[in-house]
């Protein structure tokens, strides 16, 4: 579930989601990180560049719309993880 503030502010609040379909308007609704790799993909997340927790801002040029998977990478990549490996059925790694 997404963060909530008691007063319907902040991400999951009617002013976050407002600010979220501005950007994938903006991007028109594609996967910047896809696109720059010359691959078309829907965007379904949108990304903070700079985290809120580091000093980022809700701002409209410090937000991207990304695909889950590039969303998820991105996140990995700035908590300095390594990307989890999708694992089949069978409990071997895919792809």
């Amino acid at each position: 579930m997404a963060w909530r503030r008691a007063d319907g502010g902040g991400r999951g609040g009617r002013p976050w989601r407002r600010i979220r379909e501005r950007v994938l308007r903006r991007d028109q609704g594609l996967c910047r990180h896809c696109r720059d790799k010359g691959r078309v993909t829907v965007a379904t997340e949108v990304h903070h560049v700079v985290p809120v927790a580091k000093g980022g801002t809700d701002d409209e040029a410090n937000l991207l719309s990304l695909c889950r998977d590039c969303h998820e990478a991105a996140d990995l990549a700035e908590r300095g993880a390594r990307r989890r490996r999708a694992v089949g059925a069978d409990g071997y790694p895919v792809g």
